[in-house]
């Protein structure tokens, strides 16, 4: 059982949200992480107590690197939420399973949720391959799922109980071939995942750029050799390769690349590869550094008083900066949480329909996360980060360009 360790830090973008939907109800509440404990009783609100949402979410494998970042901020969520009195006076209860990137584990915990648990409300799973793998007992067993990290254009309206807090990937690839357009590649490498997602950006990608396509790499995940792979990458001779993996297997990739001499081929990476986890290793980081890696980022909201005030407490809590996907993580959890609340029963089909009245009043650190109701976040635009040595030892990431559907592509280095 993990435990979720107490704070008093409460973001100003939360208050403001807490204020408005009126979560804030009562005090004297408890908290906890919990995987045991499946009994239920139900407050005087119609609320349940305690109010259990399921988190699926990689704890190990292929994404343990993101994926406690990812974990650490629906806990701070949960935390904040708590110390505020719960809602309707009954504390969160959040479970939270390790599903790694495997498909049938999150299959086999989301029925354990249900079934066992008494869960109705889902934070994940994280990859598409597992979205796609539990949707369909999700929907038939009306589980409310919203996902932080699973990006795949396939999974628009792809079920009612399905949103998330990150845009399609098929506005991801618009903004990575403008730039590839901008910067004149004309032969481009793809090395992406071999799995629903990473076929899917593959595919979209091809379908922007074509015949500048020259080669695409599918890997299998866990290997801990992929040297043979980058030698068809640098036999095909490109001017540009596009990455998207895990970090594990990125990490891996990588190294790999930089022993056969790849560091002069320039980069590009997907959103995911902005993730300090990838410079734990330092040839890794080096390579990265070296190719000039760059790469689509939703727009920074690094100077928003929500991003700041969240990042703070994060930071209080957890004693490390935020990574990828902990924005939206916690947006995840503050617009599920306000949802319950505004529905005013434990009930996932209530609930669902509380989530894009609460998304479009909801401006949290990862932004502006106004959805429709296919599930999909609407206002979207990019900025471009690229890997930087903060020193002899250290990278780190710096944000140059934009990238917006109605404006296009403008770059500032």
């Amino acid at each position: 059982m993990q435990k979720i360790s107490k704070s008093r830090a409460i973001s100003t973008a939360v208050a403001v949200v807490l204020l408005v939907v009126g979560l804030v109800v009562g005090a004297g509440v408890t908290y906890g992480v919990t995987s045991t404990s499946s009994n239920v009783k139900t407050s005087s609100s119609g609320m349940t107590s305690p109010i259990k949402v399921g988190v699926l979410e990689p704890l190990s494998g292929a994404l343990a690197g993101p994926g406690q970042g990812i974990v650490d901020a629906i806990e701070l969520a949960a935390i904040q939420v708590n110390d505020s009195g719960g809602i309707a006076g009954q504390p969160i209860k959040l479970i939270v399973d390790d599903v790694q990137t495997d498909p049938q584990t999150a299959l086999t915990d989301i029925q354990n949720l249900y079934s066992v648990q008494g869960v109705q409300v889902v934070i994940g799973p994280p990859t598409t391959q597992q979205v796609l793998t539990v949707e369909s007992y999700a929907t038939q067993n009306h589980i409310l799922l919203i996902s932080s990290s699973a990006t795949a254009g396939q999974l628009t309206n792809s079920s009612a109980y399905f949103f998330r807090t990150v845009p399609s990937d098929n506005l991801q690839t618009e903004a990575i071939a403008a730039y590839i357009n901008a910067k004149g590649y004309q032969r481009v490498a793809i090395v992406t995942r071999n799995d629903a997602f990473g076929q899917g950006l593959a595919n979209s990608l091809k379908s922007e750029l074509g015949s500048k396509i020259v080669i695409t790499i599918e890997v299998t995940s866990g290997q801990t050799d992929y040297t043979s792979q980058m030698q068809q990458v640098k036999a095909a001779n490109p001017d540009v390769i596009f990455y998207d993996e895990f970090t594990a297997d990125g990490i891996v990739i990588f190294k790999n690349a930089l022993a056969l001499g790849m560091q002069n081929i320039p980069t590009i990476g997907s959103i995911e590869l902005q993730d300090p986890s990838f410079f734990a290793d330092q040839q890794a980081a080096l390579y990265m550094y070296e190719t000039n890696m760059t790469g689509p980022s939703q727009v920074s909201t690094a100077n928003t008083p929500a991003y700041i005030s969240f990042a703070n407490a994060f930071q209080s809590q957890f004693g490390f900066q935020p990574g990828v996907f902990t924005t939206t993580s916690y947006d995840a959890a503050m617009i599920l949480f306000n949802a319950i609340a505004r529905a005013g029963v434990y009930n996932a089909t209530k609930i669902r329909a509380q989530i894009v009245p609460v998304s479009l009043s909801y401006i949290g650190p990862s932004g502006y996360l106004a959805m429709n109701n296919q599930g999909d976040v609407t206002q979207v635009s990019y900025t471009f980060y690229r890997v930087v040595k903060v020193n002899s030892t250290s990278y780190g990431f710096s944000t140059f360009g934009s990238y917006t559907p109605s404006g296009g592509i403008s770059l500032t280095g």
